[in-house]
């Protein structure tokens, strides 16, 4: 489930921030995690930006006004996030910035947009980057982190878990759904909690971890990191000790063809949750057709859930700059 704060209030800081000039174009700056741990999230995001402001420019731009894309590569960094953010704000003049997808790269970027009161949309799911009180210019489009541990801890007891680990990377995100999962499963879902522990991002082996949630008893694994070769690092884990455990996983980790990154014999232990619109099947609708067919266009599609969000962080700016709505009207968008 997404949430954009104030439609309206974002329209009306963009509009003193940039003006509405006819025919000048409208710099959108990017930042993304193009390579490093978090590059499978930054490339499928990249995708859909680029769908986006093709189909928006396609459509007369905004207000009149073509977007121009400038996207830099954090490197999955936060000093270079950093870097990259100061380059387009200061240098390039955009007119808008979208700061990241990763919350620890997001977190690291906004405390300096704000201080420019450069407006920022931002995906990332930490519930600080959406909060008003500390960055007043940051506007967040995201599956909140708090969201997120209720269809986990569904999937958990579905498989038959009665004693969790909970093992989650450092990303500010991941530690919310976690420590969140460590307070709901024993009490609504009467599920034993029996460890939380976290991991950097850039671990290379998790098995000690993975040992210490085996001896305290655990059935089941609740796993989440926003770094794709993680998922695989988990399993080999499981693969080495031959531990039979179910994982389930969050659904940053997936990208591309995930049989190819599990070790073959741990196939069958590993589960995650995603977005309705990265799981559809059955008729798929003439739209969704048509941001299938745009996307192929740029190469395999590793993430159409990442890339939809992309695609419609581009359209949700368009809608900003182009709103009449009353001060305070939000807009609520709910997919699963």
């Amino acid at each position: 489930m997404r949430f954009l704060r104030s439609i309206a209030t974002l329209a009306f800081a963009l509009a003193a921030q940039a003006g509405f000039a006819q025919g000048k174009p409208f710099v959108f700056g990017v930042t993304l995690p193009k390579t490093g741990a978090a590059s499978h999230i930054g490339l499928a995001i990249e995708a859909g930006i680029l769908v986006g402001v093709k189909q928006v420019n396609d459509e007369g731009g905004i207000n009149g006004r073509k977007i121009e894309l400038l996207v830099r590569d954090s490197a999955t960094n936060p000093q270079r996030a950093v870097l990259a953010a100061k380059e387009l704000v200061d240098e390039k003049k955009v007119d808008f910035l979208y700061p990241e997808v990763i919350s620890g790269l997001t977190l690291a970027v906004l405390p300096y947009t704000t201080e420019k009161k450069m407006v920022t949309l931002s995906m990332g799911a930490a519930a600080r980057i959406g909060d008003p009180k500390e960055f007043p210019y940051s506007f967040q489009y995201a599956d909140a982190a708090s969201r997120r541990p209720p269809s986990m801890a569904a999937a958990l007891q579905a498989l038959g878990g009665k004693k969790v680990g909970i093992l989650v990377a450092n990303n500010p995100a991941t530690v919310g759904t976690g420590e969140i999962l460590a307070d709901v499963l024993p009490k609504k879902y009467g599920m034993q909690v029996v460890g939380l522990k976290q991991f950097p991002v850039e671990t290379k082996d998790l098995t000690a971890n993975l040992q210490a949630m085996k001896d305290a008893g655990a059935d089941i694994i609740a796993f989440d990191s926003p770094a794709r070769d993680n998922a695989r690092v988990v399993m080999q884990g499981l693969q080495t000790l031959g531990w039979k455990a179910k994982v389930v996983s969050g659904l940053s980790v997936l990208s591309g063809d995930m049989k190819e990154l599990i070790p073959a014999p741990v196939h069958d232990q590993f589960y995650a949750v995603n977005h309705r619109v990265g799981t559809l099947t059955g008729t798929i609708s003439p739209e969704m057709q048509k941001f299938i067919a745009d996307l192929r266009k740029l190469g395999t599609i590793n993430n159409i859930a990442l890339s939809a969000e992309g695609r419609d962080a581009v359209w949700m700016m368009k809608y900003s700059r182009g709103a009449r709505l009353l001060p305070g009207t939000s807009v609520r968008r709910d997919h699963g």
